[in-house]
């Protein structure tokens, strides 16, 4: 996500991050419920002296199309974009605009959203990748035949390049408005998630095999870990080639070399 996230917001965000929590195991969701709340106190405990933060609680009556927000990003005006399966909702701080279908969205179900560098805003669904963009709403197809179109996860690195995972854990990439599959080991693999380290490259997580980043000569592995399903990463800002991420085993921290178990209170 660009910039800063105006306190106002907040509540819409945390309310996206635990209806997406409603998809996952109990225990996965204990656990995301519990880091969600470890980061919301690190954002905010050292202000909280000094500022005040109110929270609304915004609905379909507000003009939200559907509640069950799946992902959040902001664009450059600090409006708020929030995908569900009702279409989009685009929040300016007073009220939602809403598209759907009758608007040129390929489906009201919607999974994944994100910012590019020019500020388009791109989102994945169960029919493809659309994005929002000055000309209007552009659709963007696959290449080749797939049995599942729907996009799980979208992001645009620091080379402006789109890439989307798709629910059937493959990665495409757009080249030449068209959705590629791409290959990172085999054409078998399972890729499970993607995600951006600090300065906008690339990685993806393999089942089975490990956490590959690319660079310009190509995908190299960084973290074998051959143990785990891994549902989510990120990179952390405090200590670089460091990852956090999410398995059905728990919560765990790695880099290149070692892999740790974190224990919440």
């Amino acid at each position: 996500m660009h910039g800063s996230i105006p306190t106002g917001y907040m509540y819409v965000i945390i309310k996206g991050c635990l209806n997406f929590a409603r998809h996952m195991d109990n225990k996965i969701k204990k656990l995301l419920f519990k880091q969600l709340l470890k980061v919301f106190l690190l954002l905010f405990t050292s202000t909280l002296y000094a500022q005040r933060y109110n929270f609304q609680h915004y609905d379909l009556t507000n003009g939200l199309s559907q509640s069950q927000v799946m992902a959040v990003c902001q664009d450059k005006e600090k409006q708020i974009w929030l995908s569900n399966f009702g279409g989009i909702n685009c929040f300016d701080g007073k009220k939602f605009n809403s598209y759907s279908l009758e608007d040129g969205l390929p489906s009201n179900s919607n999974f994944a959203i994100t910012r590019d560098n020019n500020g388009n805003i791109w989102l994945g669904g169960s029919k493809g990748l659309t994005a929002f963009t000055s000309k209007g709403i552009i659709n963007y197809k696959f290449k080749d035949k797939v049995n599942t179109r729907s996009i799980m996860q979208v992001l645009c690195d620091k080379n402006g390049v789109i890439w989307a995972l798709v629910l059937n854990s493959k990665l495409y990439k757009l080249v030449n408005n068209q959705l590629i599959a791409q290959q990172i080991v085999s054409k078998d693999d399972m890729i499970t998630s993607i995600a951006l380290d600090k300065n906008g490259d690339m990685h993806a997580a393999i089942y089975k095999s490990g956490i590959y980043g690319l660079d310009k000569t190509g995908w190299k592995l960084n973290v074998n870990i051959k143990q785990h399903y891994i549902k989510k990463f990120l990179f952390s800002d405090q200590s670089s080639g460091t990852i956090n991420f999410i398995s059905e085993q728990g919560l765990f921290q790695c880099n290149a070399n070692y892999l740790k178990k974190i224990t919440l209170p």
